[in-house]
């Protein structure tokens, strides 16, 4: 079996020699042209994928970045709802004690009403 390459050159040494035309070795890609473009090929490959992943990971960032933001505000939602829950409790328990104390000194009035020889309002 022939070498690689031996045969393009036979050939391209037949076609030059019927055509009286010598072929200058520019035309024909040599081993090295041919290594020369498979190592451009693969560093722009390695270029494209490093520009790919760096393009992945700014969204990823940008991603991270506007779910932060939403936790913030969420955050946020969920602290003014509990201030607003606390106070409607506060105000619930003050109102509530406010009541109570009415209550305790309708009650007394009442008592001190009846002790003092009054009518009382089950009369």
């Amino acid at each position: 079996m022939p070498r690689q390459g031996t045969r393009s050159t036979t050939i391209r040494m037949l076609i030059a020699s019927t055509l009286c035309v010598i072929t200058p070795p520019s035309l024909g890609a040599t081993m090295q042209d041919m290594q020369r473009d498979m190592q451009q090929r693969r560093e722009q490959q390695q270029r494209d994928d490093q520009a790919r992943s760096a393009e992945r990971a700014r969204q990823d960032m940008e991603g991270m970045r506007k779910m932060q933001e939403n936790n913030r505000e969420q955050m946020q939602r969920l602290e003014e709802m509990n201030r607003q829950q606390t106070q409607e409790r506060e105000k619930f328990f003050r109102e509530s004690e406010e009541q109570h104390r009415r209550e305790q000194a309708e009650e007394r009035t009442a008592r001190k009403a009846t002790a003092d020889g009054e009518t009382s309002p089950e009369q």
